[in-house]
């Protein structure tokens, strides 16, 4: 599995059917085992955030959402799980290394053939890419070695709408309205329907 980012999006990618990318909130994923704890520990984190959000109307951010991933891994290794996401503070890559501990990263690689993407990625990532080089780098690593399966989610920078001010509101005019005559509109409109 492999994660950059690049000038427009986080990339998130695997090519191992083992793996799944989990929607873990609202432009937060998480690429991690299919099966086994890791998929309870995923869906139960998912449902967290949902609760979360249907109770008290907060969004989490990447960071409180990486603070529960790593206290479900306090005591479970969790060597092959990526962490990536868009918040109001930016994009983020998290990379979870040993027993609950994250490391954040501009780009990331897991799994089988880890050291050779690394490798690859030192040499051809550049903090320019546009989307259609990250995600065909993305790609590329992915095809190191025999697998021809490919599993991408690409999330978008948000436009920086947070940093902006409310915009203002456009005036509205403002009309007499005469009661009686409305009145007597209405009256007339329901004596018409009634016939």
């Amino acid at each position: 599995m492999v994660a950059l980012m690049c000038a427009e999006a986080v990339i998130l990618g695997t090519n191992s059917k083992d793996y799944q990318i989990y929607s873990l909130g609202d432009r937060i994923f998480c690429c991690a085992p299919s099966t086994g704890i890791e998929r309870g520990i995923m869906l139960e984190i998912s449902n967290q955030v949902e609760c979360q959000y249907r109770e008290r109307g907060i969004k989490p951010t990447m960071d409180q959402v990486r603070d529960m991933l790593a206290r479900k891994y306090e005591n479970v290794s969790s060597e092959n799980v990526l962490l990536v996401g868009q918040d109001r503070h930016g994009p983020h890559i998290y990379a979870m290394k040993g027993i609950g501990i994250p490391q954040t990263l501009i780009y990331a690689a897991k799994g089988k053939g880890r050291d050779d993407i690394i490798g690859y990625l030192m040499h051809n990532w550049k903090k320019s890419l546009n989307l259609a080089q990250a995600e065909q780098l993305v790609r590329t690593c992915l095809l190191v070695g025999e697998n021809d399966y490919v599993n991408m989610c690409v999330i978008y920078k948000e436009k920086e709408t947070w940093a902006k001010a409310v915009p203002q509101l456009e005036p509205v005019a403002i009309m007499a309205y005469d009661t009686e005559s409305a009145f007597d509109d209405m009256t007339s409109m329901g004596s018409n329907l009634s016939n």
